[in-house]
């Protein structure tokens, strides 16, 4: 949990500090990767395989791609992923608690 909790505390931190907003941080290409995956109806199991990774390490890189995103589902991610980046007002949430 604190590890999604502090790059998010980081940037209202430098926000505060300078007075400017940071810009929404993208997805890595790892992040990527899996939201196009999940875009063609994978499940975590097919994308784990896929990928050579595990299970939970899909869970883990959807809980950050949902947090980055702002979003809590596999399909609000794939569309914002789609649109570029967070939804507009969207507050940062975690998917897995």
């Amino acid at each position: 949990m604190c590890r999604l909790l502090l790059p998010a505390l980081r940037e209202m931190l430098v926000a505060v500090a300078t007075g400017v907003e940071q810009d929404a941080p993208a997805l890595t290409a790892r992040q990527r990767e899996i939201v196009e995956l999940v875009a063609t109806g994978l499940t975590n199991k097919e994308i784990a395989h896929a990928l050579g990774i595990s299970v939970g390490t899909v869970r883990a890189h959807l809980d950050q791609i949902y947090a980055r995103l702002g979003v809590s589902s596999r399909t609000a991610a794939v569309a914002a992923a789609a649109a570029g980046g967070p939804r507009p007002g969207a507050e940062t949430v975690s998917a897995g608690g």
